[in-house]
């Protein structure tokens, strides 16, 4: 799998579990609190390790803006 390729997947799964954590997170009081648990943060745990993934990946394109 190319870098691109990589770099594709892990956009459209942040996409897809930011959008989940939030929704949990807005519906939070009209969920049960066993729902809740079992979706929120298991997805907010995936959002935080894929997002240190995204960073990783775009490490180059950080160091060439940020660290001129």
């Amino acid at each position: 799998m190319t870098k691109l390729a990589r770099m594709k997947a892990v956009n459209v799964l942040l996409a897809l579990l930011l959008a989940v954590t939030a929704l949990t997170g807005i519906l939070h009081g009209h969920l049960g609190t066993e729902a809740f648990a079992h979706v929120h943060v298991p997805c907010g745990l995936l959002l935080l390790v894929l997002s240190m993934v995204h960073l990783v990946l775009n490490w180059s394109w950080v160091k060439a803006n940020l660290f001129r």
